[in-house]
């Protein structure tokens, strides 16, 4: 036994500043590393504070890799990213990493911390496959493409991520945010394999149904029929509505209490229920939890490339090509495309990838002899398995200089035409459409700038025919036959 003998009052301060000292040093460690206020002094998963490019909405996650993670260095896992309710927001800083952990909050981000996440998880072919979690905390709930998007660009250059099975998952919230990703348009619904939104409030409107539903997106909703905070049916009405567009992968809905599970004393708490790997239903005669069901959904179409930009400039008479890959994936070669006016691409040139990449990588090409007037550039991926996938094409005005004339994006047209006018100086423009017998369908008077200037007419009210399209000004007077399909 050691015994401390202060000898004066000085001394005994300097003792007391000391241990406090240590002690507020041990509290702090601790707030980093850990979330001592959450039950969990010392954290298992990793938290990570991070600027994403393209996206302030969020600034950290807590992050858990798989167990063989590190001992597999050239297997790709399946990624599943957790999106919270909305008090559990903040600014991705390590305190505030800590409202996405709770002891009684069943949910993935405390499951790791309880070691009742699931480590071992069966695939369709019975093999055990463990995820890649990644836990997002929102700084704002904004349009989810804008920072889905960036954050999956992101977690694809930072880990070995299998790109055919990436699945999101939330809860209330967290659920209708995800919900609304899916919905907003097929790129985003196929770039995903499925979702599992748990305890929602958001009803779909039929185009966010109809999307989910074309795209064969994995769709996995659990809810509480006595719903204390949104309508107990919301989860359900869902399903049907989807289902209703007779996809090949059908919406699966659960609303508790079923056999053996109750709702929960706070009803709109349906995660404890819906992230308990012993909670299961039959799927296609196979009883899964969601973990499970997550699984058997893939894009097994899905190409490992992200692209994360494609630009298309006229200089000099030159177009200037550049690409810039987030990532990259048994990434063969690109084929550049070029189409005049009547939108009909053949090959321009093919450029050699970089194979696997997990660092961004910038491309360039220069057409040294474009077409004349309108013109689209298209990128076009192909991969080692001869897999290919389209990009957006750009399109390029490419008019003499100081010259007047007129050009329109695609003749014949159907649902919209671009007429892009090219005059030496800054003055009105009258377009307008006429057919045959001199009747006018649409007139519209715009100022245009010096060069080339992009105009839209209306022409939904227009019958299948040839009509012409006058164009006056100034400087410029030009009478085309444009054909309706």
């Amino acid at each position: 036994m050691t015994t401390l003998f202060v000898r004066s009052s000085k001394c005994y301060c300097l003792v007391l500043s000391a241990i406090l000292f240590l002690v507020s040093s041990s509290s702090k460690l601790l707030a980093q590393d850990g979330c001592p206020d959450r039950t969990f002094p010392v954290m298992k998963q990793k938290k990570v504070t991070v600027t994403i490019p393209g996206t302030d909405a969020i600034k950290g996650y807590l992050e858990a890799l798989p167990t063989t993670y590190a001992s597999q260095p050239s297997k790709r896992f399946p990624l599943m990213i957790f999106f919270h309710g909305i008090n559990e927001g903040g600014d991705g800083s390590k305190e505030k990493l800590c409202l996405l952990v709770n002891q009684w909050w069943w949910a993935p981000p405390s499951l790791v911390e309880l070691g009742k996440f699931p480590q071992a998880t069966p695939d369709v072919k019975g093999q055990p496959t463990q995820f890649i979690l990644i836990s997002a905390q929102l700084a704002y709930f904004g349009d989810p493409s804008a920072a889905i998007n960036p954050l999956i660009n992101y977690l694809q250059t930072k880990y070995r991520i299998d790109p055919s099975r990436i699945y999101l998952t939330g809860l209330s919230a967290g659920a209708n945010y995800i919900m609304t990703y899916a919905g907003a348009n097929a790129t985003n619904a196929k770039r995903i394999a499925a979702i599992a939104p748990v305890s929602p409030c958001m009803y779909l409107n039929d185009q966010q149904a109809k999307v989910i539903a074309a795209s064969n997106l994995g769709f996995f909703t659990v809810q509480c029929g006595t719903d204390g905070a949104c309508d107990g049916s919301t989860a359900s009405k869902n399903e049907k509505l989807i289902n209703a567009q007779r996809p090949t992968n059908k919406a699966v809905s659960i609303t508790l209490p079923v056999p053996g599970w109750n709702c929960n004393s706070f009803t709109h708490d349906s995660w404890g229920t819906a992230y308990d790997t012993t909670f299961k239903t039959n799927v296609n005669g196979r009883s899964v939890n969601m973990y499970e069901y997550l699984l058997t959904n893939n894009r097994s179409g899905a190409l490992p490339v992200v692209l994360k930009n494609f630009t298309a400039n006229l200089n000099n008479g030159k177009v200037q090509l550049r690409w810039t890959t987030a990532t990259e994936l048994n990434n063969q070669q690109f084929i550049i495309e070029r189409a005049g006016a009547d939108q009909r691409f053949s090959k321009l040139a093919i450029i050699a990838a970089n194979g696997n990449s997990s660092t961004e990588k910038l491309y360039e090409y220069t057409d040294e002899n474009p077409l004349d007037n309108i013109s689209y550039y298209r990128l076009v991926q192909v991969d080692f398995d001869g897999n290919q996938q389209q990009f957006e094409a750009k399109r390029i005005v490419n008019a003499k200089a100081g010259q007047s004339q007129v050009t329109v994006s695609s003749n014949p047209f159907t649902t919209e035409l671009s007429v892009y006018v090219t005059v030496p100086e800054t003055q009105q423009v009258t377009l307008s459409i006429v057919d045959m017998s001199g009747k006018q369908w649409a007139r519209i008077t715009d100022r245009v700038g010096a060069g080339t200037s992009e105009v839209s007419l209306p022409v939904s009210g227009l019958s299948r025919g040839v009509y012409l399209l006058k164009v006056s000004g100034s400087s410029i007077s030009r009478t085309l036959k444009i054909v309706r399909n």
